[in-house]
């Protein structure tokens, strides 16, 4: 081989996006399947990591065999279920996922405190800024608008089904 030529390699390294559409999978999905079987980026271009394919691969065929589960025997039916329930409790250890409840109890806690800061929005530019009470009025009408319309995009999105 001539000195400076490149040498064989085999297929380009591609990022999660590039692999993620064309073998149609979610790229959060496949961003966190990476992340739990430890593969580490072969580059990175543009300070984003790009995969061996033969890793992605790795992956795809995983999701590929557990997507066929109703077509396995029970005994490997049943292996399939205890690893993901004990990679599962390895990710609770690890911290890497929390309870759905907690989730629920902390969106629920912020949105609270978000609603009390919009409270107080008109009584500040009332007693800080001198607004009249006419332009308080539109203010808090304005508030409620926006306070409603964010419920009703939340209660639509907990009627979608999952998904979706």
């Amino acid at each position: 081989m001539a000195k400076g030529a490149p040498r064989a390699r085999g297929p380009a390294p591609l990022s999660i996006s590039a692999f993620a559409a064309a073998a149609r999978m979610d790229r959060h999905t496949l961003t966190t399947k990476i992340s739990r079987l430890r593969i580490e980026p072969a580059d990175t271009l543009k300070g984003n990591p790009r995969y061996a394919l033969s890793d992605l691969l790795r992956v795809y065929r995983g999701e590929q065999e557990q997507s066929d589960i109703g077509s396995m025997d029970a005994f490997r039916r049943k292996a399939l279920v205890q690893s993901q329930r004990e990679e599962l409790k390895l990710a609770a250890e690890r911290g890497e996922v929390i309870p759905a409840d907690e989730v629920q109890d902390e969106i629920s806690r912020v949105l609270k405190l978000v609603a009390q800061k919009l409270d107080q929005i008109p009584d500040i530019l009332e007693r800080d800024c001198g607004l009249s009470g006419r332009a308080v009025e539109i203010i808090e009408r304005e508030l409620d608008k926006l306070r409603q319309n964010l419920a009703d995009e939340l209660s639509a999105d907990d009627n979608e089904p999952e998904g979706v």
